[in-house]
């Protein structure tokens, strides 16, 4: 590659179907285009569809299959300057020894690994040139955990096509009663999203005000949790404040934020860099969040975000944890939960004005995330102080709080 080539990009994921972080990678993909570079989806796994028809052209998405010889073949092929790592690893050691720059982004806290298959996880990243975290508290989790130096992960946040905002599609009708401030939740049906605390200050709250509606938006991911949250709903003394809505249209969810939504609440026992949370941001939404993923990074640029504790420390978090957990809305921040929600709908004022609104839909923008991942990749250097003053960035310099338990 001479100075004056743009890179050639190959994006790697272990699978490309739907989700978010097949989201996240789609965008990366449209947002290296944009910039003139050269970007193929490398799929490792044989899990490939609904994301694979969303590219430009098909032979932009190669399904691996496991074969390194095939992925060999592929960086040669398309001359690839850097490899950027989603969830994978694969070939990364190979892509190494021929000289490839290497990226990998973190998007969670990796709390389901055991010691051991941390440990191992970190080692193969740390093969990575780059390491980037999406949130401040992915990247203080995994430093701590790993003994990575701070200055070593630089933080980047994803950024969401805010394409559908300006939609003026209809809302269909819903089973939710007019005047009532609603809190939604929308958030697919895993256990990690945690409904049962949501439900569980529903009925608490219900003791103090009638006035709300709590709003369940997501589909189903988890069957065996979402039958559990179903049958918690019915057996609620809250039942008839709780809205259960499987899915909408992508451009309705404009009116679902404009029209629908007073507060929104993600009350997850553990995040990375939650969609939701900049969807919310991007409408001026008041949000309850814990202390998870970018809940931090939301209440620095919005005053009309509570932020409380969080159900468990990080270091007590195992996936049978989290499966406990997720069965029982009676944990430690209920309370705080129940209080944030009182003080939702009592709240008044600190709205953005149409100048800060579009300011900070920029900030949380795809242009920001794939800006962000170019220069590093450009310069072959952390990002260091470019952002320093933006409302996103995170000092490399110390750590944050977020640590506490394991500090």
């Amino acid at each position: 590659m001479t100075p004056s080539q743009k890179p050639s990009v190959a994006i790697v994921v272990p699978s490309f179907d739907r989700g978010g972080l097949e989201q996240v990678a789609l965008n990366l993909y449209r947002g290296y285009r944009a910039r003139g570079c050269e970007c193929i989806v490398l799929v490792e796994r044989n899990v490939a569809g609904y994301m694979l028809g969303r590219l430009d052209a098909p032979e932009h998405g190669i399904v691996l299959n496991g074969e390194e010889g095939l992925f060999l073949e592929v960086l040669a092929q398309h001359k690839v300057d850097v490899l950027h790592y989603h969830y994978s690893t694969f070939g990364l050691s190979e892509a190494k020894k021929l000289g490839i720059y290497t990226l990998y982004t973190l998007h969670n806290v990796y709390t389901w690994l055991d010691d051991a298959g941390f440990s191992h996880h970190a080692g193969q990243l740390s093969e990575a040139d780059r390491i980037v975290a999406v949130s401040g508290f992915v990247r203080d989790y995994f430093c701590e955990r790993s003994k990575t130096p701070l200055d070593r992960v630089d933080v980047i946040p994803n950024g969401i096509d805010l394409a559908w905002a300006s939609s003026q599609q209809d809302l269909p009708a819903l089973d939710c009663p007019d005047g009532r401030f609603v809190f939604a939740l929308p958030a697919s049906y895993f256990p990690v999203k945690h409904h049962p605390l949501a439900i569980r200050a529903a009925e608490i709250l219900l003791n103090k005000r009638k006035d709300f509606q709590l709003v369940f938006l997501g589909n189903i991911g988890d069957e065996d949790y979402s039958s559990h949250v179903d049958a918690l709903v019915a057996a609620s003394s809250a039942r008839s404040h709780i809205t259960q809505i499987d899915c909408l249209a992508h451009d309705q969810m404009s009116a679902f934020y404009r029209e629908l939504v007073d507060c929104v609440l993600l009350p997850t026992i553990q995040e990375g860099c939650s969609n939701v949370v900049l969807e919310a941001l991007s409408f001026d939404k008041q949000m309850i969040l814990t202390d998870v993923g970018n809940a931090r990074e939301a209440r620095r640029m919005s005053a009309r975000v509570q932020v409380i504790d969080r159900a468990e420390d990080l270091d007590a978090l195992t996936p049978e944890r989290i499966e406990e957990l997720s069965r029982n809305g009676d944990c430690r921040n209920l309370r705080a939960l129940v209080d944030a929600m009182i003080a939702a709908q009592s709240m008044r004022g600190g709205t953005a004005d149409a100048a800060t609104l579009a300011a900070r839909r920029d900030d949380i923008g795809l242009d920001r995330m794939a800006d962000g991942y170019f220069r590093l990749f450009e310069a072959s250097a952390p990002l260091a102080a470019a952002d320093a003053g933006h409302a996103w960035a995170i000092p490399a310099a110390k750590p944050s709080k977020t640590l506490e338990t394991l500090a």
